[in-house]
C-alpha cells in the first residue's frame, strides 16, 4: 500500500509491505508513475546483491533502478531470492523523468502488526 506524504521540495511516500518483493513492486510502480516513456521489445535482467541492512538495500536497489531509467531502461518486475534481487527491465525512450535519486532522509523501516512493515521514502526531484 502506497500513501503520498506532504513534503516541501521533494516527493515523499509511505509504503506498507510484508516483504522485499512487495516493497520493490510498489517502488517500481511509483517510479513508472513518475515516468513518461515508450517501451520497446528489448529486455535485460540485472541482479543486485542485498546487504544486511534493509535501509541500505532499499537505498541501493532503488537508486540503481533510477539510474537504469535515466539510461533508457524501465523496471518491470522484481524477484527476490537468497541474498539477491533480480530486476527485469525493458528498453524505452524516456520522455520525462523528474526523479533524481532516493534520499536517506526519513528512510527508516518500522515493524507493524501481523508481520507488516512500513517505510517512508523521499525522492529528490
Amino acid at each position: 500500500m502506497i500513501k503520498e506524504l506532504e513534503h516541501t521540495a521533494d516527493i515523499a511516500y509511505e509504503i506498507r509491505f510484508k516483504d522485499l518483493k512487495e516493497l520493490f513492486c510498489d517502488i517500481i510502480l511509483l517510479l513508472r508513475n513518475h515516468t513518461s516513456f515508450v517501451l520497446s521489445e528489448e529486455k535485460v535482467e540485472e541482479e543486485y546483491l542485498l546487504s544486511e541492512n534493509i535501509e541500505d538495500i532499499i537505498f541501493d536497489v532503488t537508486n540503481e533502478m533510477i539510474y537504469k531509467i535515466d539510461s533508457g531502461w524501465i523496471p518491470e518486475k522484481v524477484e527476490i531470492y537468497d541474498n539477491r534481487a533480480k530486476v527485469l527491465y525493458r528498453a524505452a525512450s524516456v520522455l520525462s523523468f523528474p526523479i533524481k535519486a532516493l534520499t536517506y532522509h526519513m528512510l527508516k523501516v518500522e515493524n507493524l502488526e501481523y508481520g507488516m512493515k512500513k517505510v517512508k521514502v523521499v525522492f529528490d526531484i
